[in-house]
C-alpha cells in the first residue's frame, strides 16, 4: 500500500517515534476485520501524539487514531494514510479526581476507581476499549454514560495544532456522541471528577456488572452493539432498545458470509471467522431495510468505518 508522500517515514522516525508499514489493521479491532494501514505509529504518551501528528499534518498526509478497537470496522482495502496507535496510558488518582491518558484500557479504570473508593465508573464495567474513546463517543450502558463523569479533557485541535483544554460543557455530549467526533481533535487525556463510595459494594457490582454483559454477548469477535438505540416515544422515557426491532423482523441469525447477526443478541453482529467489511456493511444494510420497512423507522449505525 502506497500514497504516504516522500520523506514522511523517515521524518517520524527522526521523531523518535515507533514506525511499522503496512501493518494488518485487524488484530487491533475486536471484530478482527480488515485490510493494512500504510504506516502504524505507535504513540505511549501524549508528547509523542502530538509530535506525531504535528509531522504528519507538515506534510498534509492522512491519519486517523485507534485505542482498543472496540466500536471500529476496518474496510478490506485497509486505511492508505497513518494509523495512531494510541497506547498512552498513564493513571493518576488525585483524591476524587482521576486524571487518564486516552489509551488507558477503560475496564482496567473503572476497577483502578473501585479499589480507590471512587464510585460512578461502575456502570461502565465491561465495557472493552480504552477511556479516550469512550469519551469520544460517550460510551455507556445501563442508562448511564461517560461523559457524565467527565470534568475536562486536554485536546490537540486539529487546525491550529496547538493542545487546548476543554471543559465538560464544551464537549457536547449527547447519546453516544460528543463534539469531538466532528471536530477532528485528538484527545490526549481525560480528568473524571468522582465520588467517595464503599469499596466492598463497588466490586460487587463491577463482578455483577461484566456478568450480566457477558451473558448478553457472543463469544464471537465483535463490534458490540451495532445500532444506536432509538430515542425515546416519550420526554423521560428511556431510549427503544434497537435489538427488540431487529429481533421483531427476524435479525437472529441472518449471515452474509461469514458475518452473522447474533443468536444470543439481535444488535450484535459477529464475525464467525473469515467475514470481510463488505459482508458486515451488506448484513447491517439488510437490517435496516427490514426495520425501515416494518417500523418506518431509520437506524443509526454505532460502530465507526475506519475513514
Amino acid at each position: 500500500m502506497s500514497g504516504l508522500p516522500a520523506g514522511l517515514l523517515d521524518g517520524l522516525r527522526a521523531e523518535r517515534l515507533e514506525v511499522a508499514e503496512n501493518v494488518p489493521l485487524a488484530p487491533w479491532t475486536t471484530f478482527r476485520i480488515g485490510g493494512p494501514a500504510a504506516a502504524v505509529v505507535t504513540v505511549r504518551s501524549p508528547e509523542e501524539a502530538v509530535r506525531a501528528v504535528r509531522s504528519i499534518a507538515a506534510v498534509g498526509a492522512r491519519w486517523t487514531v485507534v485505542g482498543g478497537g472496540s466500536n471500529l470496522l476496518v474496510p478490506d482495502e485497509g486505511y492508505d494514510g497513518v494509523v495512531l496507535l494510541m497506547r498512552a496510558a498513564r493513571v493518576q488518582i488525585v483524591e476524587h479526581d482521576i486524571e487518564a491518558e486516552a489509551g488507558a484500557d477503560l475496564g482496567r479504570l473503572v476497577s483502578s476507581s473501585a479499589w480507590a473508593g471512587l464510585g460512578d465508573l461502575t456502570f461502565a464495567a465491561g465495557i472493552p476499549g480504552t477511556i479516550g474513546g469512550a469519551v469520544v463517543g460517550n460510551a455507556g450502558a445501563w442508562g448511564r454514560a461517560i461523559g457524565e463523569c467527565v470534568a475536562s479533557v486536554r485536546v490537540l485541535r486539529a487546525r491550529t495544532l496547538e493542545a487546548a483544554d476543554l471543559s465538560r460543557d464544551e464537549l457536547g455530549f449527547d447519546y453516544r456522541s460528543s463534539v469531538l467526533q466532528s471536530t477532528g481533535d485528538l484527545l490526549l487525556s481525560v480528568r473524571l471528577a468522582l465520588q467517595p463510595a464503599d469499596r466492598k459494594l463497588l466490586l460487587r457490582q463491577i463482578d455483577e456488572l461484566r456478568a450480566r454483559r457477558a451473558e448478553r454477548l457472543p463469544d464471537q469477535p465483535c463490534a458490540g452493539s451495532f445500532f444506536r438505540n432509538l430515542p425515546p416515544v416519550r420526554p423521560g422515557e428511556p431510549r427503544e432498545p434497537a435489538g427488540r426491532l431487529l429481533e421483531a423482523v427476524g435479525a437472529k441469525g441472518l449471515r452474509v458470509g461469514d458475518a452473522a447477526v447474533s443468536e444470543r443478541h439481535a444488535n450484535v453482529i459477529v464475525n464467525l471467522g473469515h467475514a470481510r467489511c463488505r459482508d458486515v456493511l451488506a448484513l447491517a444494510e439488510e437490517l435496516e431495510r427490514r426495520v425501515a420497512e416494518k417500523f418506518g423507522v431509520r437506524l443509526i449505525r454505532e460502530v465507526r468505518l475506519l475513514g
